[in-house]
């Protein structure tokens, strides 16, 4: 088990799509494109036929697979556990807000639009931080895990930032 990001694309809202099965129920929010079925009274053999259409659609809608913008995987749960222990260490409540805020504890949630040049602004500070802990070799000890999760959000708040989306947990 592990932690991972998206941001999705806007080739749906932007009308770059091909034109997706039972186009009438097909609804767009914060996180997605996805098929609303609830109120329509389908047999429980319908409704999954046209879920399953519709997320075969999903995945070559654009030229995005699964219409993801971005796609990082961040880290497995210790990682990820190692990671958060490291910005506690680092004072994260009070000097990386944001971060300490919206990074994951769970496979789901998300990091607002709204919170995502702060986000991104953390990374680099702390990216830093670690490049100069591992040149003196005094403060924190920087390992290939914290360099690979913080690349990888760097990419994800980048594309959130390039697509107006939010980074969406999974």
């Amino acid at each position: 088990m592990g932690y991972a990001a998206i941001v999705r694309c806007n080739c749906y809202r932007d009308g770059l799509t091909t034109e997706p099965p039972h186009k009438e129920y097909v609804q767009v929010d914060e996180e997605g494109v996805y098929i609303n079925l609830d109120e329509l009274g389908l047999t429980k053999t319908t409704r999954l036929a046209w879920y399953l259409e519709f997320d075969s659609w999903q995945m070559k809608a654009c030229i995005h697979p699964d219409m993801h913008y971005a796609y990082e995987h961040l880290q497995n749960i210790s990682g990820m556990a190692n990671f958060r222990s490291t910005l506690a260490k680092l004072n994260a409540p009070r000097r990386f807000q944001a971060l300490n805020q919206y990074l994951p504890v769970a496979n789901s949630g998300a990091l607002p639009i709204e919170h995502a040049a702060t986000a991104l602004q953390e990374i680099n500070a702390l990216s830093m931080e670690y490049i100069m802990a591992f040149e003196s070799t005094k403060l924190v000890q920087v390992g290939i895990r914290h360099a690979y999760i913080l690349d990888a959000l760097r990419r994800v708040l980048t594309a959130s930032l390039e697509t107006n989306n939010p980074v969406i947990w999974i």
